[in-house]
C-alpha cells in the first residue's frame, strides 16, 4: 500500500537543535512505530552553512535527494536535485554544508538504527561478512521543454534491480509512469516527486492496474482575498 506524506502535513514535527556551526533541523515524513523494523523511513535533514556531519555508515541501503542549498559529501559535489545512493555498510562523508546551507531527503526501505560514526564503529564495520560497499552521486539532466520530462539515472543501477528516475512536470501536467527497467516483484521502492503546489494528502489515493501505478493527489486551491 503506497504511503504518501506532504511537507504541509508533517512540518509541525520539524525538530530544531543547536550544532557547533549553527542550527540543524529534522522533519520526519515516514517512520515506523516504535518496535517495528519493517516500515520505510523518509525524513528531511537541514542545516545552516558550514555544518559538518562526520563520516559514518548505515545498516541499510539509502537514497539522499538534495532539495535545497548545496555542499560536498566526501568527494561528491551536492546541488539541488542531485541524488546520492549508498549501499548498506558503505562509509561516506563527511557531509559539509555549503554557503546556502543544505537540505536533503533521506529515503530507506526499512528501519535503520542510525548513523554508525567512524572511527568509533570501525571494528563493527570490519566484522560485517561479505560486505560490498558502493556509493554514487548523480544529477538529472532535462534536455527538453515538454510538459513532462523523464530522466533515467545511468549510474544508479545494479544487477539486483536497483534503478532511479527523476521526472520534471509543468503545473497541471499529467503522465503515467512507464519505465524501461523492470522493477522486481518483491521488496520496496520509493519515488520522490517535487510538486509545484500544496496537495491534500488526506484525499490522496493510488490505483494499480495492468502493471501501472496511478497516484492521484488533489491540489489545495490557494485562498485569495476579494
Amino acid at each position: 500500500m503506497p504511503q504518501i506524506a506532504s511537507y504541509l502535513q508533517v512540518r509541525a514535527n520539524r525538530k530544531q537543535r543547536e550544532v557547533p556551526t549553527g542550527l540543524a533541523w529534522r522533519t520526519n515524513f515516514l517512520c515506523a512505530p516504535d518496535g517495528v523494523k519493517e516500515g520505510p523511513m523518509a525524513f528531511l535533514v537541514e542545516g545552516t552553512p558550514a555544518r559538518v556531519i562526520r563520516p559514518h555508515f548505515h545498516e541499510n541501503d539509502q537514497f539522499q535527494v538534495v532539495v535545497s542549498g548545496g555542499g560536498v559529501l566526501g568527494k561528491h559535489k551536492l546541488h539541488v536535485h542531485a541524488v546520492h545512493f549508498s549501499r548498506a555498510h558503505t562509509p561516506y562523508g563527511p557531509i559539509v554544508f555549503g554557503e546556502a546551507g543544505l537540505g536533503f531527503l533521506t529515503l530507506r526501505s526499512r528501519w535503520d538504527p542510525g548513523a554508525q560514526y567512524l572511527p568509533d564503529s570501525r571494528e563493527k564495520l570490519s566484522a560485517v561478512p561479505a560486505r560490498n560497499p558502493w556509493q554514487i552521486t548523480e544529477a538529472p539532466v532535462f534536455g527538453h521543454s515538454a510538459d513532462v520530462n523523464l530522466h533515467t539515472f545511468t549510474g544508479i543501477k545494479d544487477d539486483r534491480g536497483l534503478a532511479a528516475y527523476s521526472i520534471s512536470m509543468k503545473p497541471h501536467a499529467e503522465t503515467t509512469a512507464r519505465f524501461h527497467l523492470a522493477e522486481r516483484s518483491y521488496g520496496r521502492f520509493a519515488r520522490v516527486i517535487r510538486l509545484s503546489g500544496a496537495v491534500n494528502t488526506g484525499q490522496a489515493r493510488a490505483v494499480a492496474r495492468a502493471g501501472q501505478l496511478r497516484v492521484i493527489m488533489p491540489r489545495i486551491e490557494e485562498r485569495r482575498g476579494r
